[in-house]
């Protein structure tokens, strides 16, 4: 890649971020927010679940036995979640159930299960 064609690149972005009315410290605050999340995503076990909690709310033993997974394991990672923000409680009689309250990770998680968990396989 040539200078030139970086420094347009450059000058479009910038235009761009000024056209959003974007601040830098705004886009550096996402990056470093959505950078959080990536690290959060990187266990298997917390994505799986996050990606079954995309499609519907379910119980501590709804997700124990859909997704075998051991309930210490289970905890810990829901905890993990809880306290990301990326899933809430809500309680009925004696049981727990879970969902996701951040719209833009909902959105994220429905597209990684419509594409590898439900999609096809290639």
């Amino acid at each position: 890649m040539t200078n030139i064609v970086k420094v347009n690149i450059l000058c479009l972005n910038t235009l761009l971020l000024f056209k959003m009315n974007l601040k830098l410290e705004d886009i550096k605050s996402n990056i470093k927010h959505i950078s959080k999340i990536m690290h959060i995503l990187s266990n298997e076990e917390r994505l799986l679940l996050l990606c079954q909690l995309s499609n519907k709310e379910m119980s501590v033993k709804e997700i124990e036995d859909f997704l075998d997974i051991k309930q210490p394991t289970l905890s810990q990672q829901l905890t993990i979640l809880r306290n990301a923000k990326l899933v809430q409680t809500r309680r009925s009689g004696k049981q727990i159930y879970y969902f996701m309250n951040d719209k833009k990770i909902l959105n994220l998680m429905k597209s990684i299960h419509n594409e590898f968990c439900i999609g096809d396989k290639t």
